[in-house]
């Protein structure tokens, strides 16, 4: 058995080498003459898995050591039998610390109370609930907008979107990128939003587009952007006017990084019975 690893991911050598053949190189190189005879493959999102890449290997797991699976071809890989596993959740501890320093630190900057504001949550995956929970404990009282996990849990409360962006005076994104999310964010979606209210998008830069952003930021509160379409390019433009501006970074720590090699170790064992 042969299992090719982005050479990037920690603390994953040697973990798999009692028990199969393992190559590692970096994740944007990994090529189709690299999986001619591999059954695995343990990537984060720099290695795009599409027909280019996996036509005619004999892959049958793909694992990633990231939440995101924006780099995979999911239809492809149902359609041809390849297994594949996401580390959902890996980050959420720290995207929900970056939320709450950096609302804390803008609100500081601009002296602007937080005692009893609503916090508008969409998304109830892996992040929300975390972000729900800190919310709660400090004081805030809390919205949320999920309709799939409204579907779910129709015993708890959950919003419409056009209630939370008209109540909430922070809103935080904690959604995939998907077809139905792309573009959620425009110039309709801000305009609903209460006049000052805080704008945070950790998510996917593509979620919000950016041009609708600033025109509608002169009439919104303090705006943390963590997430960019285009990256690693970005609007400068955009940049230049949020309050927090950093490099898609809100779910960097150590710990989820050792959670997410984690993962895909468990996901890959699993899989191949080792």
């Amino acid at each position: 058995m042969k299992i090719v690893i982005d050479k990037s991911i920690p603390f994953i050598e040697g973990v798999f080498e009692p028990y199969a053949e393992v190559t590692y190189k970096d994740g944007p190189l990994i090529s189709r003459e690299d999986l001619t005879d591999a059954e695995a493959l343990v990537i984060r999102t720099r290695t795009k898995c599409d027909a280019a890449l996996l036509d005619g290997t004999p892959v049958k797991i793909i694992a990633t050591a990231t939440s995101g699976t924006e780099n995979i071809d999911v239809p492809y890989c149902q359609s041809h039998g390849i297994y594949f596993k996401n580390a959902s959740g890996c980050n959420a501890g720290g995207v929900s610390n970056y939320v709450f320093s950096a609302i804390f630190g803008a609100a500081a900057k601009k002296s602007i109370p937080l005692t009893g504001r609503t916090l508008g949550i969409i998304g109830m995956g892996s992040v929300g609930p975390r972000v729900e929970a800190m919310g709660r404990a400090l004081g805030f009282k809390i919205m949320r907008f999920d309709p799939q996990k409204a579907e779910i849990e129709w015993y708890t409360q959950f919003s419409t979107l056009d209630e939370l962006l008209a109540n909430s005076d922070i809103i935080t994104l904690h959604i995939p990128l998907t077809d139905s999310t792309k573009g959620m964010c425009n110039a309709a979606f801000f305009e609903k939003m209460k006049q000052g209210a805080f704008f945070v998008n950790t998510s996917q830069g593509d979620i919000v587009v950016e041009n609708d952003l600033i025109d509608a930021i002169p009439r919104l509160g303090p705006v943390i952007i963590d997430a960019w379409s285009h990256e690693p390019a970005i609007n400068t433009r955009l940049m230049n006017l949020v309050d927090i501006a950093t490099p898609h970074i809100a779910g960097y720590s150590l710990q989820g990084k050792q959670i997410g090699s984690s993962m895909a170790v468990r996901a890959v064992a699993r899989f191949m019975s080792i």
